[in-house]
C-alpha cells in the first residue's frame, strides 16, 4: 500500500453539504462539522463515488430528525454494480453520484429527490410497493415540475405508517431504480411470501387441519378426503337426535320423530292479509285488491286517465268509447284497405253528412268533404281541384263545366252526370243543370277530326281555339256551294271561257286570252281535225319558249 505523505482534509459547516468527486482525490477526506460526518472517495471498477466513512457503498444514514435532505438525481447507463442490472431499461437513476444506492429515511425527516438535471428528462421519480411497480404509494409523496427542467423534484416525508420497505423507480422506464427502508412496523404489501415458515408457527395446509380433526361415537372420519360421517344403525335411533326450533312469526314448524317428517304450516289467510300493502289508488280491504274501483275476476277494469311515455301495443281488438279521440302523430298508417265512417247508422239516410274534416282552426271556413244524402253525391265546401282527372275544375255553385258530386260510376262519370249512362261512342255535354249524352255529337265516326290542314307550297292551317272556324273562300272563276244536309262544300269553275288554241307564229298572231303563240325559226303548224302538230326543228335557235300564256 502506497504511503501518501501529506493527508488532505476538506471541511464544511453547512448542514447536509455533501462533497462530489471532483471535490477530493484518492485518500482525501472531508469533513463536515454540521452533520459530523467524515466522507471519503472511493472507485468501484470505473465508477467514482462519495461515501460516508464508517458505512458501506449501499447504504447512506441520516439520523437527525426534522431536516429536508436534497438528493441530487442524475440518469446514466446502468453497470454491473446495479441491484437490476439485466433487468428493465438500459439506464439507471445515480442519487448523489451513486447508482441506485439502498437508501435508509428516518421517519420525521423529508426527502427532497432533486430532478433538475437535463438527464431526467422523461425519467419521473415515483415510489412503489414492489419492484416491478404493480402497486403505487403516494402517502407523504409530492411532486414538483417536469423532470430534466429547473425546479423539478419528488419529496417523501417519512412517518411510523410508511411501509417498511418501498421502491424507487422510474414512471414511464422498469427497473432503473433501487429500494429505501424506513424502520417501521407497517407491513403494508408484506405476506407470507415473504416469509420463511418457522419450526412452530406453521403455515396451514389441508393435510395438517385434517390431521388435527377426530371423532367419536356414530361419527367417522376419512383424514385423507376430510370427510366426516355418521352412521346409525335403526331409523327410530336417527330421528330421535333430530330437532327442529320454531322461531314464531308467521306459520307453524313441527317434527314428528316416530314418522321423520318435518311439516311446515303456512300462515293463516288473516297473516298473509296483514302483510299486504296498497299503493296509491289501490285499496285492500279483507284480501280484495281494489284499483280505483271493484273488480271481480270477470271486470272489466276501467281507467279514468291512462298515460304511456312509451310504445303501446295491443293483440287484440281496441274499442275506445267517447265523445273524442285525438292522435298526435305527424303520420297515421291504416293497413286496412276500407275506412267505415259512421258505423252505427242502421239506414243510408243516418249517414247524411258523414266524411272528412281538414282542421280544425278559429277562423275561416274549415274544408270538408261530405256525402250529401238527399243528392247522392260528396259534397264538398270547397272547390275541387283543378287537377282531376281529365282537368275537370268545379265548385258547389253547380255551373257550367264544374263538378260538384262523384256519381258512383267510374272515373269517365266525375261531374255532376245524369243518371242516364253514355252509350258507347256518345259524349257528354252540359244541358245547363247536368252532364248528359249530347244527340247531335252522337257517333265515334264524328269524333275523328283535323287539327291541322297542310296545303301544298303553302303554310299550315292549324287549328288554335276550341271555337276556331275553317273558312272556304272563292277565287276568281270559281263558285263554292254547300249542303248542309249532307255536309258537303262544292268547288266548280264559272262562266264559258273558249278553248285553248296553240299555234306557230306563222299562222296567225292572236292576243286572245285563251292562244298560246309558240315562236322561233322553222316552227311550223300542220294538222286537220282533231289532230294538230307544232313543229320545232331540231337545230337553230329557239329565241322564246313561250311568248304568251293568256287564260
Amino acid at each position: 500500500m502506497a504511503r501518501q505523505t501529506n493527508i488532505k482534509l476538506r471541511r464544511s459547516a453547512t448542514a447536509g453539504s455533501i462533497p462530489t468527486t471532483s471535490n477530493l482525490d484518492l485518500g482525501e477526506l472531508a469533513l463536515n462539522t454540521y452533520d459530523g460526518k467524515i466522507y471519503a472517495k472511493t472507485t468501484e471498477g470505473s465508477l467514482d463515488s462519495i461515501i460516508q466513512v464508517g458505512s458501506s457503498t449501499d447504504t447512506y444514514h441520516k439520523i437527525r430528525k426534522g431536516n429536508t435532505i436534497t438528493i441530487t438525481v442524475t440518469v446514466a447507463t446502468k453497470t454491473a454494480s446495479h441491484p437490476h442490472h439485466g433487468s428493465g431499461s438500459s439506464s439507471a437513476y445515480f442519487l448523489n453520484g451513486i447508482e441506485s444506492p439502498h437508501f435508509h429515511m428516518v421517519p420525521g425527516n423529508t426527502y427532497k429527490f432533486d430532478q433538475a438535471d437535463s438527464s431526467n428528462s422523461g425519467h419521473p421519480l415515483r415510489f412503489y410497493y414492489e419492484a416491478d411497480k404493480t402497486t403505487g404509494y403516494t402517502t407523504g409523496v409530492t411532486t414538483s415540475g417536469t423532470p430534466g427542467n429547473a425546479g423539478a423534484h419528488t419529496t417523501i416525508a417519512p412517518t411510523d405508517a410508511t411501509p417498511m420497505v418501498l421502491h424507487y423507480q422510474c414512471s414511464a422506464h422498469g427497473y432503473m431504480g433501487g429500494r429505501s427502508d424506513y424502520a417501521t412496523r407497517n407491513f403494508t404489501g408484506f405476506d407470507t411470501d415473504d416469509l420463511t415458515e418457522g419450526s412452530t408457527n406453521l403455515y396451514f395446509t389441508n393435510a395438517r387441519a385434517r390431521s388435527a380433526i377426530s371423532v367419536s361415537g356414530d361419527l367417522s372420519y376419512n383424514s385423507s378426503t376430510g370427510v366426516i360421517s355418521f352412521t346409525e344403525t335403526t331409523a327410530a335411533t336417527t330421528r330421535a337426535l333430530i330437532s327442529v326450533t320454531d322461531a314464531g312469526g308467521d306459520g307453524s314448524l313441527a317434527y314428528n320423530n316416530s314418522t321423520g317428517v318435518i311439516t311446515y304450516t303456512g300462515p293463516s289467510a288473516s297473516e298473509v292479509r296483514a302483510h299486504i300493502s296498497a299503493g296509491t289508488g289501490v285499496t285492500v280491504s279483507n284480501g280484495a285488491i281494489s284499483i280505483g274501483q271493484a273488480v271481480a275476476t270477470s271486470s272489466n277494469v276501467t281507467f279514468a286517465d291512462l298515460a304511456a311515455t312509451g310504445n303501446v301495443v295491443v293483440t287484440g281488438n281496441l274499442t275506445v268509447n267517447g265523445t273524442q279521440t285525438t292522435l298526435n302523430t305527424a303520420t297515421l298508417s291504416v293497413e286496412d284497405l276500407n275506412i267505415t265512417v259512421g258505423k252505427a247508422a242502421t239506414t243510408s239516410a243516418a249517414t247524411d253528412g258523414a266524411g272528412l274534416t281538414f282542421g280544425a282552426w278559429s277562423s275561416g271556413t274549415i274544408p270538408t268533404f261530405t256525402w250529401d244524402h238527399a243528392n247522392q253525391r260528396f259534397a264538398a265546401n270547397y272547390s275541387v281541384a283543378a287537377n282531376l282527372v281529365g282537368n275537370v275544375t268545379g265548385n258547389v255553385s253547380g255551373s257550367a263545366g264544374t263538378v260538384t258530386s262523384i256519381s258512383s260510376h267510374d272515373v269517365g262519370d266525375l261531374g255532376n252526370v245524369s243518371s242516364t249512362a253514355a252509350s258507347s261512342g256518345q259524349v257528354l255535354k252540359w244541358n245547363g243543370s247536368a252532364w248528359a249524352p249530347a244527340a247531335d255529337l252522337s257517333g265515334a265516326a264524328n269524333q275523328n277530326l283535323f287539327e291541322t290542314i297542310a296545303v301544298s307550297g303553302q303554310s299550315d292551317i292549324v287549328a288554335d281555339g276550341v271555337t276556331d272556324t275553317l273558312t272556304f273562300a272563292a277565287g276568281s272563276n270559281i263558285t263554292l256551294t254547300t249542303n248542309a244536309s249532307t255536309d258537303t262544300i262544292t268547288i266548280a269553275a264559272s262562266g264559258g271561257g273558249s278553248a285553248l288554241t296553240i299555234q306557230e307564229e306563222g299562222s296567225s298572231l292572236s292576243t286572245a286570252g285563251s292562244t298560246l303563240n309558240f315562236v322561233g325559226a322553222g316552227v311550223t303548224a300542220s294538222g286537220t281535225g282533231a289532230t294538230k302538230t307544232i313543229t320545232i326543228p331540231g337545230t337553230g335557235t329557239v329565241s322564246e319558249a313561250f311568248k304568251t300564256i293568256a287564260v
